[in-house]
């Protein structure tokens, strides 16, 4: 399908705008995931940290809920890639 450009005065091919927004949005989703996947990483690496200086050695890490910490720390990452 062509359409009229009325800025350039040309017809254009509309298969080759959508391939480019296709490739576009391709990009900015893996773009969004790869941020979110650094925020979190640095999340957890901050977590560590603070849990390193403010746990005492006596006390046993496993009895901990790893997997909804990650999810607490996967959100909070999250809402840092789309608003930083």
């Amino acid at each position: 399908m062509k359409i009229w450009k009325m800025t350039t005065g040309e017809w254009i091919d509309t298969t080759e705008l959508i391939k480019r927004n296709v490739d576009f949005y391709k990009w900015k989703k893996a773009n969004k995931e790869r941020l979110i996947k650094e925020a979190t990483e640095a999340e957890i690496a901050r977590n560590k940290e603070l849990r390193a200086s403010s746990i005492p050695d006596w006390k046993d890490e496993t009895t901990r809920d790893y997997k909804k910490e990650y999810k607490t720390i996967t959100n909070k990452a999250r809402k840092r890639a789309y608003f930083d």
